[in-house]
């Protein structure tokens, strides 16, 4: 493939996707659907259906919400459900893809094909990796009004734990993948389970008692972090450790780790995209489609009224706070296998973290997934341009600094984020 033909169909799904997604909003509008939920759906199907296909089976299979309690069946509300409705934040979110969808094409004209898909693998599987600590943020913040700035903390206490548990577990001289993935998936769920263990503690025994007063609970899970990271430095030194051995005996081969054949991509980049997709996915579902979900959001809207359904609303509150520490964990668990642990590296993640939730809108779940993205890739492109022009990558942290300046200045709540 030539880079004219790769810049051609960046531009041809670029449209698609991006007007697919304008588009779908209004349809999903009209058929008394969620507007966001139709966005998404549209940039979607756009992008996996092969563009125009993708769209017309959308728009032809999506059926009508059933009528509710408090809808009429009228022609005037059908009229006025009909007409052009369009969500800012649909709006502003199909932007963020925009710009996205041009870096890539500029990538594309200035880039040989091969080192084109480099520069998106690599981008991707940065903003996934932030996206597993920018979720739990997102959805603590959102869901309990807290900044839990121990995020990083527990990233950081992920992969070291899931370093201790795999290098236990790790049997001598692997010769097999079929050895080393039981080993390598229990690695992970110990690790996410002392992160949302953690993050009980934390909300039960100090979150808790301080909800009316966010400053103090913004220094207090300041102080949690420091406390794990020099927890961490009196049992592992300063220097870190090295990251999770995948390599079987021969030394070449690994369940993950090394370069997919023909290409530079590694195939651990993958593996982390996948993981961060499911995340992504996963956890929007449970708040969404679930009954616990529906407790979670409703808990938020008015507390009163759920615990006077007897429903326990602190112990929801503690779930929350658990998954989003479960989260990060997971997040620095899976990183150990590519990077080595260090008692900083949660500190690093969650300054990013930080600026994708803001820019993608405090307390929005679908914002920050959009950013993780957007950021990661357009990140990505920039680092790329600057290590050719320059032999320095220091432009793709410069570009998503500027991008929060923009935000901030244009759209201060972020581009999901609304007005309270």
């Amino acid at each position: 493939m030539s880079s004219e033909t790769l810049t051609l169909i960046l531009m041809y799904y670029g449209v698609l996707t991006v007007v697919g997604g304008l588009v779908m909003s209004w349809r999903f509008t009209s058929l008394r659907r969620d507007a966001m939920a139709g966005a998404f759906s549209g940039f979607g199907a756009a992008l996996v259906g092969f563009g125009i296909p993708g769209l017309a089976a959308l728009w032809a299979l999506t059926p009508e919400k059933a009528i509710g309690l408090v809808d009429t069946h009228t022609d005037d509300v059908r009229h006025k459900e009909a007409g052009f409705h369009l969500e800012r934040n649909v709006a502003w979110g199909m932007g963020a893809f925009a710009m996205m969808w041009l870096s890539l094409i500029i990538l594309a004209v200035n880039t040989e094909p091969s080192r084109f898909a480099v520069v998106v693998a690599g981008g991707m599987y940065e903003g996934m990796l932030i996206f597993l600590v920018a979720a739990g943020l997102s959805i603590i913040f959102g869901l309990m009004d807290v900044l839990n700035f121990a995020q990083g903390a527990l990233f950081m206490i992920g992969a070291y734990a899931a370093v201790e548990v795999f290098g236990a577990l790790r049997p001598e001289n692997a010769t097999s993948s079929l050895e080393l993935i039981p080993p390598y998936i229990i690695a992970l769920l110990v690790a996410t389970f002392i992160g949302a263990f953690l993050g009980f503690i934390i909300e039960r025994f100090l979150i808790r008692p301080t909800y009316s007063r966010p400053l103090f609970q913004m220094v207090l899970t300041f102080g949690v972090g420091l406390a794990l990271a020099e927890l961490v430095i009196s049992q592992y030194g300063t220097e870190g450790i090295a990251g999770l051995d995948l390599k079987l005996a021969n030394d070449t081969d690994s369940i993950f780790t090394g370069v997919i054949e023909g290409t530079r991509i590694q195939a651990y980049w993958i593996f982390m995209i996948v993981i961060g997709l499911l995340m992504m996915l996963g956890v929007q579902y449970l708040l969404q489609n679930t009954r616990v979900g529906i407790i979670i959001r409703a808990g938020v809207q008015d507390s009163d009224m759920v615990e006077a359904l007897g429903i326990n609303v602190r112990l929801i509150f503690t779930i929350v706070f658990a998954l989003g520490s479960a989260i990060a964990s997971l997040g620095g668990a899976v990183s150990s296998g590519f990077l080595n642990p260090t008692p900083t590296i949660g500190d690093v993640f969650l300054l990013q973290a930080i600026a994708v939730i803001i820019v993608g809108g405090l307390g929005s779940y679908s914002g920050t997934a959009v950013a993780a993205i957007v950021l990661g890739i357009v990140g990505a492109v920039a680092s790329h341009f600057a290590f050719v022009e320059f032999n320095s990558d220091a432009l793709g942290p410069v570009a998503v600094l500027m991008i929060l300046l923009v935000v901030l200045y244009v759209k201060p709540t972020g581009l999901f984020g609304r007005a309270h």
